[in-house]
């Protein structure tokens, strides 16, 4: 059982349905669960993996893309990584961290 949890309804079918694609096309089988309830979501769970995005796309992730470029610096799409990804991390970790 492979368990997707978001707190957004409408990301959370988005997400299940990208994964059922990727799913399908790699030919691989499994079931898919998914919860708006992190509780339910991590009950009997092996791993986790997470993925989420402090503020927002226009006022962060533009903004991270504007500011590398302002400066003569090339920000891949990769944002977690080099000079943008630098930018993001103190957002993300007091999140994860508390």
């Amino acid at each position: 059982m492979s368990p997707l949890m978001d707190i957004d309804e409408t990301r959370l079918e988005e997400s299940h349905i990208v994964v059922r694609k990727l799913m399908d096309s790699a030919g691989a089988s499994g079931r898919i669960t998914c919860h708006t309830n992190q509780k339910a979501a991590l009950q009997d769970a092996d791993f986790v993996v997470v993925a989420f995005q402090i503020g927002g796309y226009e006022p962060c992730t533009v903004t991270d893309f504007e500011v590398c470029k302002r400066h003569g610096l090339e920000q891949t799409i990769a944002d977690t990584l080099g000079p943008g990804g630098i930018m993001r991390a103190p957002a993300g970790l007091s999140r994860i961290c508390g």
